[in-house]
């Protein structure tokens, strides 16, 4: 995709290609997000996940981005990949909120980001650190779905081992494992 190392930044939700040799930098990509937080290969591109807007886009070429997924939260912390789907960390705002709540956040996806979402009077970092966490999933036919919620609020990673699904909470140490139908444990803390 890019001869050059990537890296995520904000503010701005750029994705710049960097040659360390001729110490350059350019933007490979532009999210349309304020930060981008993490970056995960794929055969088909880079993802990245982002914050203020919470969603994942796709980058299959310089400055070739489409929207994947939005969140009703406020960053997207961590990606895993496992067999098509996608599973991603979403902090704050209203991703821990009773599924009867959550509004759709585009007419249809691609179209527009969602909102920026508030705690209080408080966006970004500081409404994801006093939020709650959860883990959602992308399949490959592009249905999104949350698969669990975080008992200790914040995600810092999210990892997948065959069938479980593994998420270190921010706060408190724990590690969690759930699956696909919200079954979940401490694994340790």
């Amino acid at each position: 995709m890019c001869s050059s190392d990537l890296a995520g930044t904000g503010p701005g939700g750029k994705i710049y290609a960097i040659d360390v040799a001729a110490k350059t930098a350019r933007v490979h990509a532009e999210t349309g997000a304020d930060h981008v937080l993490v970056l995960l290969e794929e055969d088909a591109g880079l993802l990245a996940g982002t914050s203020d807007p919470a969603m994942v886009v796709q980058v299959t070429g310089e400055k070739q981005v489409r929207a994947l997924a939005s969140f009703p939260g406020v960053e997207v912390r961590s990606l895993a990949k496992d067999n098509g789907a996608l599973y991603a960390a979403v902090n704050g705002g209203a991703t821990a909120a009773p599924m009867g709540n959550l509004k759709p956040t585009a007419d249809r996806p691609g179209t527009s980001g969602p909102p920026k979402t508030a705690s209080g009077n408080r966006t970004g970092k500081d409404a994801a650190a006093k939020g709650k966490g959860a883990v959602w999933k992308r399949t490959a036919d592009g249905i999104v779905q949350r698969v669990f919620v975080s008992p200790e609020g914040m995600i810092s990673e999210v990892a997948v081992s065959g069938k479980s699904v593994v998420a270190g909470a921010a706060r408190g140490g724990r590690v969690v494992v759930g699956d696909d139908f919200g079954d979940l444990e401490t694994l340790f803390d």
